[in-house]
């Protein structure tokens, strides 16, 4: 993973039962964070948000954000 590169991904709690969907340019530091509950006012800490279900890899920031906005827009 390089820092030239943008991802969107989803992430879960233990059952499965609430999404996250987030974008950045360093997804591995940006898993660290949410697994070790390191932005305590965070919507994954608050629901314990760390498991990756999802992930994909975009050249650009609008790509991605692009795809971040068609995924929050799912039912």
């Amino acid at each position: 993973m390089t820092n030239r590169s943008w991802y969107v991904y989803i992430i879960t709690n233990y059952t499965n039962t609430v999404l996250y969907t987030g974008v950045r340019n360093n997804l591995e530091r940006r898993i660290y964070e949410h697994k070790n509950g390191e932005i305590k006012s965070s919507f994954s800490h608050r629901y314990r948000l760390y498991k990756v279900i999802w992930f994909q890899e975009f050249d650009s920031p609008n790509a991605a954000i692009t795809m971040e906005k068609r995924i929050k827009g799912w039912l």
